[in-house]
C-alpha cells in the first residue's frame, strides 16, 4: 500500500517497495474523475455565461438596428413627399440613392403603359363603354381649303379606344382629281398623341369614308381629343363654321374591355437593402404592387390604408405597404396593377418607394 500521498487531491504516492493494492487505484480514479467533473462544471457554467451575454448583446444590437430602421420609416414617408412636392413644383432634384417615386406628370419614369392605361393627372384605368360609340363634333360642315385645319375637339367616352374618323373631302378641279398624301395629328387633352399619314382619293364630287388610325388612342371619360390635317391649297375638307375654322369629322371609338391593366416603372440601380416600404395614393378601385429586383418579383404586405388628400387636394385612399426580405444591389422597379371594381375609373396618384 501507499506510504504517501499527493499534496492536492491526496493521491497515492508509492516507493520502491511498496505494494500495490486495487483500491487505491481506484480510489485515486474516482478522485481523478470527480475533478474533472468539477472543472468541466465550470467550464460549462463559464461558456453558457459567455453565451447568454453574447445573445444579450447581439439581441440589443438587433433591437437597437430595428429601431433604428423603424424610427427612418416617417423619416423615408416625409422625404418621399417632400420630392414629390418637389416634382409636382418643377423643382426636379434628380435620382435618389434609395428611392423612387413618381408623380405621373409625364411617362419619364414608365417603362411600359398597359393597354387601355391612360397618363391623365395620373395613371388612368376607367369602365369600359360597352359597345362602339360615334361622336360627331358639329352637325353641319361647309367646304374650305387650307394648309392646316384644326378638328372640333370632342369629349370621349370612359374606357375607350379612337380608332377611327370619318370625314367628307373632294378636289377643287378636274386635273387635281386622284390620291393625296395627307397628314394627321391626334391630340389628347391639348398634348400630341402621334402623328400619321394617309392617302385619301380625292374627286370633285364628294368623297366620305372612314379612316382607320395606324395607331389606337386611349382615352377615358371626358378626355378631349382633336385632330390636324394638313391639306394641299387645292384641296377641300368639310368644316364646321365657326371662329376656329374647325373640320367636321366623326369620332369612332371602340371599347378596351378591360377590368385591369398594369403599369411598369424603369428600372434603376439601387444599393442593397434589407427592407422596403412603398406608399401610393389612388381614386377608386385598387392597387397591387410587385417590386422586381434584378428581375426577382416580391409582393408586399398592406400596412395600412387611410383616407387623405394628395399634394394636389384631391381627395383619395393612401395606402402603405412593407417588404422584408434580403434585397440586392441591383436594377429595380415596380409593376402596379389598376384594378377596376364596383368603381367606374381606377386613378393612381403618385407612389413613393425607399429602401431601408
Amino acid at each position: 500500500m501507499a506510504n504517501s500521498y499527493t499534496a492536492n487531491y491526496g493521491l497515492c504516492q508509492w516507493e520502491a517497495g511498496d505494494q500495490f493494492i486495487r483500491s487505491e487505484f481506484n480510489q485515486d480514479n474516482a478522485k481523478i474523475d470527480a475533478a474533472l467533473k468539477r472543472v468541466a462544471d465550470t467550464a460549462a457554467a463559464g461558456l453558457q455565461a459567455v453565451k447568454v451575454q453574447l445573445q444579450s448583446a447581439a439581441q440589443t444590437a438587433q433591437d437597437t438596428a430595428e429601431q433604428a430602421l423603424d424610427a427612418l420609416v416617417p423619416v423615408a414617408y416625409n422625404v418621399y413627399n417632400l420630392a414629390l412636392r418637389q416634382e409636382l413644383e418643377g423643382k426636379v432634384t434628380g435620382w435618389k440613392q434609395a428611392m423612387l417615386f413618381d408623380g405621373f406628370q409625364d411617362d419619364s419614369g414608365i417603362a411600359s403603359l398597359g393597354s387601355g392605361l391612360v397618363l391623365n393627372n395620373g395613371v388612368v384605368l376607367s369602365k369600359s363603354i360597352s359597345s362602339n360609340q360615334e361622336v360627331a363634333n358639329g352637325t353641319s360642315y361647309q367646304y374650305s381649303t387650307s394648309s392646316l385645319d384644326t378638328a372640333a375637339a370632342v369629349s370621349a367616352p370612359g374606357g375607350a379606344y379612337l380608332y377611327r374618323i370619318k370625314c367628307v373631302w373632294k378636289a377643287e378641279t378636274d386635273y387635281q382629281v386622284g390620291d393625296q398624301s395627307l397628314g394627321f395629328s391626334f391630340y389628347v387633352n391639348g398634348v400630341l398623341h402621334h402623328s400619321e399619314t394617309h392617302s385619301l382619293y380625292f374627286s370633285t364630287t364628294q368623297q366620305e369614308g372612314y379612316i382607320d388610325l395606324t395607331t389606337t388612342i386611349p382615352v377615358t371619360t371626358g378626355d378631349q381629343v382633336h385632330f390636324t390635317c394638313s391639306l394641299g391649297s387645292h384641296f377641300k375638307m368639310p368644316i364646321v363654321r365657326n371662329s376656329n375654322q374647325l373640320i367636321y369629322a366623326v369620332y369612332v371609338f371602340k371599347p378596351t374591355n378591360l377590368t385591369f391593366a398594369s403599369v411598369t416603372t424603369k428600372d434603376v440601380t439601387l444599393p442593397a437593402a434589407k427592407e422596403a416600404w412603398l406608399w401610393l395614393r389612388h381614386i377608386g378601385g385598387s392597387i397591387d404592387p410587385t417590386l422586381r429586383t434584378n428581375g426577382t418579383a416580391r409582393g408586399f404586405a398592406l400596412q395600412s390604408s387611410r383616407s387623405t388628400v394628395d399634394p394636389k387636394g384631391r381627395s383619395c385612399t393612401e395606402k402603405a405597404y412593407h417588404l422584408t426580405a434580403t434585397l440586392p444591389a441591383g436594377t429595380t422597379s415596380l409593376m402596379l396593377k389598376l384594378q377596376l371594381s364596383s368603381d367606374q375609373k381606377v386613378t393612381m396618384l403618385d407612389y413613393g418607394l425607399v429602401l431601408l
